[in-house]
């Protein structure tokens, strides 16, 4: 009796919300105020590297098996009360997809994930990465400043999760990952944080510990899952059409980030779509003025453009088809302060200019197609299949202006790295005596080419010196990956349980131009290789409910990252300054075993998190 009176209560309260609402803001677009109210007050608190603890407030203390019974396409929740009522998703109702794979209540995962909604208020209208995971625990973005050209701004994107970052922790973006980050010893060091544009998210997924089971290499330390926006994001419910128009601005580094959102969809016909354009531009913080400030401090302008749209068309109550197309730029100018060059030059190389443009471009399409029918009688309840093409290009040109020996030149060296990408995800759901099974293959084949062009001019004879390079040879890496995941009930416990099989093959071609740098010529060994190698991750979880507001998890989980193709057999020849790198392709794939027990608990007004967690 109690727990129904309780599920009548969240709906009138429910109710007489919407209506104050309606009323206060005279049935204009609230749809950021009514989120905007939503919003929990949080503190979090960070023990490092042992434990997580987040004490919140929050809304409500019922879990999903007291109140909700599905979990509707369009965001909103069926009651048991009441089949035919709504109840609006909050803070307090997170669904996860990364968790399990399924969409799922995160106090209902047996795991630390969290889920940051981007039209919070805390974070609505950032463009990097350090200010939507700013405030979570355990979680950081860190900054790289090492090297002459380095940007010294977060926008890198180089997450650390538990301790573990670069590629220990998985990029994705629906599903697909993200190119691999790739970097050196040395200045070459391109991470992941410019092939996202926020304005085109609806939230970030972080899931904390080993992901391996369910999407393979690289979850080692955790992942980091972008959703995209729908249609269905900006539509209330009976909307058939909306526009957006966001303007933000950041004072610390003078950013200006803009975007024009526009959606529709006809009910009768089942077509639903939304089209973002976004521009971003921004500058680098500058300190106080001072004398000489511009002659010391170097400047970084970034600009950027977004174009997005994501249509989907039912086909019936139980199937229905998508399209995604994305194209992405982000550009980066730097222009080292004059003294500051001037400050750090060596004997052998006097700079009297250093400049830096840094061009990141993405290319992505994603084809799918849903089925979703909860009846019994059928060999299957759920189908998922996605096919994608995602090409993305970095250019990464040096300006310089030297002495070299007491010759003075003009230096242009052009890096190019490129990652172009395809593949495939069948995933697969029934429900069968009390089980929820999730089985699915994946297989995703990447090309990858790290090139050098450089034209040295000697202006004293006007003689042009070309230098043109492969530090790494043009690489292919496949990836194939069988997972099944068990989710059931047993007594007062919830178990769930995965197992996955993965194929990793790096194969390499080599060419003459990379074979005259690997050997200097011919006259030294160049030592590369290729990698097979395969992992068998698992994965056991547990739920115990010790009342209607607190429960008990714990969960061991296998991770597994094998190395990347630039890890393998990168290759750096210097002999002028006396020095080389060597590849090492006999580099092996790196296992993990985390073990993790966790603690919830949920009020009327405040909930708890605390996690400890041990990870070799």
């Amino acid at each position: 009796m109690y727990k129904k009176l309780l599920k009548v209560k969240v709906l009138i309260g429910q109710l007489i919300y919407k209506k104050l609402v309606n009323i206060l803001l005279c049935e204009a677009r609230v749809k950021f105020f009514r989120k905007l109210l939503l919003i929990p007050a949080a503190v979090s608190i960070s023990v490092p590297v042992a434990a997580d603890i987040n004490f919140g407030k929050e809304n409500s203390n019922l879990k999903q098996h007291q109140i909700v019974q599905e979990v509707k396409s369009d965001g909103y929740l069926i009651s048991e009360a009441n089949p035919e009522s709504r109840i609006e998703d909050s803070d307090s109702l997170e669904i996860t997809v990364t968790g399990t794979r399924n969409e799922k209540f995160v106090d209902d995962v047996p795991a630390s994930i969290k889920v940051i909604d981007i039209q919070d208020a805390k974070i609505k209208g950032a463009s990097e990465l350090k200010d939507v995971l700013r405030y979570e625990t355990g979680v950081s973005v860190e900054e790289i400043k090492k090297g002459g050209y380095a940007p010294g701004a977060a926008s890198e994107g180089n997450v650390n999760i538990r301790g573990l970052d670069k590629n220990r922790v998985l990029f994705l973006q629906d599903g697909i990952r993200l190119p691999s980050d790739f970097g050196d010893s040395l200045s070459y060091k391109y991470g992941r944080g410019d092939y996202v544009d926020f304005n085109t998210l609806k939230s970030v997924e972080i899931l904390k510990g080993p992901g391996s089971t369910l999407y393979g290499s690289d979850a080692l330390g955790g992942i980091l899952s972008y959703r995209s926006i729908e249609a269905k994001d900006l539509l209330e419910a009976g909307e058939s059409f909306s526009v957006e128009i966001p303007i933000n601005y950041t004072g610390y580094n003078a950013g200006k980030n803009g975007a024009i959102k526009i959606a529709a969809q006809d009910e009768s016909s089942g077509f639903s779509a939304i089209g973002v354009f976004s521009i971003l531009d921004s500058s680098e913080t500058k300190p106080k003025d001072f004398e000489s400030r511009d002659e010391w401090i170097n400047t970084v302008d970034k600009d950027g453009q977004t174009f997005y749209i994501n249509a989907e068309k039912e086909l019936d109550e139980t199937k229905k088809i998508g399209i995604i197309f994305e194209k992405l730029n982000r550009n980066s100018e730097i222009k080292r302060g004059a003294k500051a060059i001037a400050y750090e030059n060596s004997r052998t190389l006097v700079y009297s200019q250093k400049n830096r443009d840094l061009e990141v471009e993405k290319d992505k399409l994603v084809i799918s197609y849903e089925y979703k029918n909860g009846e019994v009688d059928k060999i299957i309840n759920s189908f998922t299949a996605k096919a994608y093409l995602q090409n993305s290009k970095i250019d990464d040109t040096w300006d310089d202006k030297l002495v070299s020996r007491g010759t003075p030149q003009h230096r242009v060296s052009d890096y190019q790295l490129k990652d172009d990408a395809f593949g495939v995800d069948l995933q697969f759901g029934k429900d069968l005596n009390g089980n929820k099974l999730t089985w699915g293959i994946d297989f995703s084949n990447s090309n990858n080419e790290y090139l050098q062009n450089r034209d040295t001019t000697t202006l004293s004879s006007g003689v042009v010196t070309p230098d043109n390079k492969k530090r790494v040879p043009d690489s292919e890496t496949k990836r194939l990956g069988l997972y099944v995941q068990d989710e059931v009930t047993l007594g007062d416990i919830d178990f769930t349980a995965g197992l996955r099989f993965d194929s990793y093959d790096v194969s390499i071609s080599r060419d003459n131009l990379f074979n005259n740098y690997c050997s200097v010529g011919g006259t030294m060994t160049c030592s590369v290789g290729e990698l097979e190698t395969s992992s068998v991750t698992p994965k056991l979880g547990a739920i115990y409910d010790v009342n209607d507001n607190v429960s008990l998890y714990g969960q061991y989980s296998k991770g597994f990252r094998a190395p990347t193709w630039g890890e393998l057999n990168y290759v750096q020849n210097n002999l002028a300054m006396r020095y080389q790198i060597l590849s090492n392709p006999d580099l092996k794939a790196e296992k993990s075993d985390s073990f993790e027990i966790g603690l919830r608990g949920n009020s009327d007004r405040n909930q708890f998190r605390l996690a400890t967690f041990y990870n070799t």
